[in-house]
């Protein structure tokens, strides 16, 4: 009798081990704690190194494992390593990536630019309500994500996009009746920060984002839209000479999972994925608050002239932005698109 409540004790705690394991025994191939074999996780990031992006998905690899058995290998590659958004996505959505946290594919699906579209939210204090779940804008990601067989488990917050530029400024560098002498500005290929720069009297120019660095040090662009203050400092800190935190739209980061990868994996597993994504969200947000103003003044300190911003400066680029990008909406979204996004963002 004794014998048998042994064996029985034996097989639960058998199953309590395995309950958030994997449901294949021939995916990835390192040994784990345990002797069993690892899933590799690659995660594809466009923040740096140095970003505290790049920490919060140590973290967030470090929680799943802890909650999971440590069933994963986690191997992160930051910077655009394995490439380009479009060819990310297509990586992802093939299986041979399993998780971005960076942007993904426009040319899948248009709609996946906008979140970028320019002032939505113009302060960290409102991206909770604007971006968190439930808002329009994260159902919409989802719903693309969806489309491109994807799991979208939510946004990464690393600031407010500014613009950086390399060489002299122009006077009065935000005033659109201001001479900018052909001055190229990098945006991404969305028609929207173009029609923005358009406005401010700069030429729009698109480059990949791991290709904006050389872009830049070689002179081919004079500068860029799209880095906040944190990967302006990280990345680009010794070929910048101004930085400008017009806060033209929150940078945010899809966290997104390989539909086949997701697939494989066993509803806890699933879950812890799905929590630890969401406290990234929430951890972002509080994080970015901190870490902005430190940014700027790392900024400055490392030669980098960070220009003031007053308030009413953001009001007048809000203006220009609801005048000359906002419209292009319908164009590229649709009507209803348009127009479901607008009753929201309107509240």
């Amino acid at each position: 009798m004794k014998k048998l409540i042994a064996l029985l004790l034996a097989a639960v705690m058998t199953l309590a081990l395995v309950a958030c394991g994997d449901k294949s025994d021939d995916q990835g191939s390192n040994d784990g704690q345990s002797g069993g074999k690892k899933t590799v996780v690659k995660i594809s990031m466009t923040e740096g190194l140095n970003s505290s992006t790049y920490k919060r998905a140590v973290e967030f690899g470090e929680k799943v494992n802890a909650a999971c058995g440590d069933a994963f290998d986690f191997q992160i590659y930051p910077s655009d390593q394995l490439g380009s958004y479009h060819d990310v996505t297509m990586e992802a959505i093939d299986g041979s990536v399993e998780m971005i946290i960076g942007g993904l594919s426009t040319n899948l699906d248009p709609r996946g630019s906008i979140a970028y579209t320019p002032y939505l939210c113009s302060s960290l204090d409102t991206v909770d309500y604007y971006y968190g779940e439930g808002s329009y804008i994260y159902d919409l990601v989802a719903d693309i994500a969806d489309g491109m067989g994807l799991k979208f488990l939510g946004f990464d917050i690393s600031g407010m996009e500014g613009m950086a530029v390399r060489g002299d400024l122009p006077e009065n560098p935000l005033d659109p009746a201001s001479d900018k002498k052909g001055l190229q500005i990098r945006t991404t290929g969305s028609p929207m920060p173009k029609a923005l720069m358009t406005a401010l009297g700069y030429t729009p120019v698109t480059v990949e984002w791991n290709e904006v660095y050389s872009a830049t040090q070689s002179g081919m662009i004079n500068g860029f839209l799209g880095a906040n203050a944190g990967s302006a400092y990280n990345q680009f800190r010794d070929i910048i000479n101004y930085y400008l935190p017009i806060g033209f739209a929150v940078d945010s980061n899809r966290i997104v999972v390989s539909g086949k990868f997701w697939d494989t994996m066993t509803a806890e597993q699933q879950d812890a994925f799905t929590t630890y994504a969401k406290e990234i969200f929430d951890e972002s947000i509080a994080q970015t608050k901190v870490e902005e103003q430190d940014y700027m003044d790392k900024l400055e300190a490392a030669g980098v002239e960070v220009i003031d911003m007053e308030q009413a400066d953001y009001d007048a680029l809000a203006q220009i932005a609801r005048d000359n990008c906002w419209p292009l909406l319908i164009d590229t979204y649709g009507q209803d698109v348009y127009d479901e996004m607008m009753a929201f963002y309107s509240k």
